[in-house]
C-alpha cells in the first residue's frame, strides 16, 4: 500500500513539502546522515536540495513518501491530506476570481453564460468533502462507539451522518442500537429514498440520519 500511494501522490509533493517532510525523518534518527541512510538517499543529495533552485526529482520523492508511509502513516497521510485542502482551495479562489473577471467585462449573453457556471461551481463545492465518503465514515464512527463500549471509555462522539439501510423498494429496516442509544421503529415505504430525519441519542445529542440503498 505504501508503495502504491508513493506512486500516486509523490509527484504533488513540492520541493518545501518534501523537505517538510523529511525533517520528520532526521528528527526521528537525529542525524542527516542517519535519516538520508533510512530513506535510501545519499547525504549529498539532501544538501543539494538545499542548495539548487531546481525541483526535487519525483524518484526522490517517491522514496521519501514510501518511508514515511511505511513508519508514520497517519501522520503522514493528515499531512498529504492538508497539502491537498490547502490547493484545492487556492485553485477554487483562482477559478472563481477568473470567472469573476472575465464575467464584468464581458456582453450579455457571456455575462450569463459564466454567472451560471459561477454559481454552477459554488454549488458544485459547496458540500464538505466528508459529504463524499459518507458510508465509510457512518461505519467507522459505529466502529469507534462500540470500542469506547468495550473497553469503558468515553469518546466524543462526531457530529456526522449516520446511514440507515434500506431495501430498492424502500422498505426501512428498525434499527436498535445500545451503544447509540438509538430505538428507531420500522416505518412505511418512503416517496423519496434520500428523506432524512433525525434520531435523538438518550445522550441528547441528535444525529441526521440518511437512507440508502441496500440489496436484501
Amino acid at each position: 500500500m505504501s508503495e502504491y500511494l508513493a506512486e500516486k501522490y509523490a509527484e504533488l509533493l513540492t520541493k518545501g513539502d518534501a523537505m517538510e517532510l523529511f525533517k520528520l525523518i532526521e528528527n526521528r534518527f537525529g542525524t542527516i546522515k542517519d535519516a538520508c541512510e533510512a530513506v535510501g538517499i545519499e547525504r549529498k543529495t539532501f544538501y543539494d536540495w538545499k542548495k539548487a533552485v531546481k525541483e526535487i526529482k519525483v524518484k526522490t520523492k517517491k522514496k521519501l513518501l514510501k518511508f514515511l508511509l511505511e513508519e508514520h502513516p497517519i501522520d503522514t497521510l493528515e499531512f498529504l491530506t492538508d497539502r491537498s485542502a490547502q490547493r484545492t482551495i487556492e485553485l477554487l479562489k483562482l477559478t472563481l476570481s477568473t470567472i469573476y473577471e472575465h464575467a464584468i467585462v464581458s456582453d450579455r449573453e457571456e455575462f450569463k453564460r459564466l454567472s451560471l457556471k459561477f454559481a454552477n461551481i459554488l454549488r458544485k463545492y459547496d458540500e464538505p468533502l466528508t459529504h463524499h465518503i459518507d458510508v465509510e465514515i457512518s461505519d467507522m464512527v459505529m466502529g469507534f462507539l462500540r470500542k469506547s463500549e468495550e473497553l469503558n471509555i468515553s469518546i466524543e462522539k462526531p457530529s456526522v451522518p449516520l446511514l440507515l439501510r434500506a431495501t430498492p423498494d424502500q422498505e426501512i429496516f428498525p434499527v436498535e442500537d445500545r451503544y447509540l442509544g438509538i430505538t428507531i421503529p420500522p416505518q412505511e415505504p418512503l416517496r423519496e429514498l434520500e428523506d432524512p430525519f433525525t434520531a435523538v441519542m438518550t445522550s441528547g445529542t441528535a444525529y441526521p440520519l440518511t437512507i440508502r440503498a441496500e440489496e436484501r
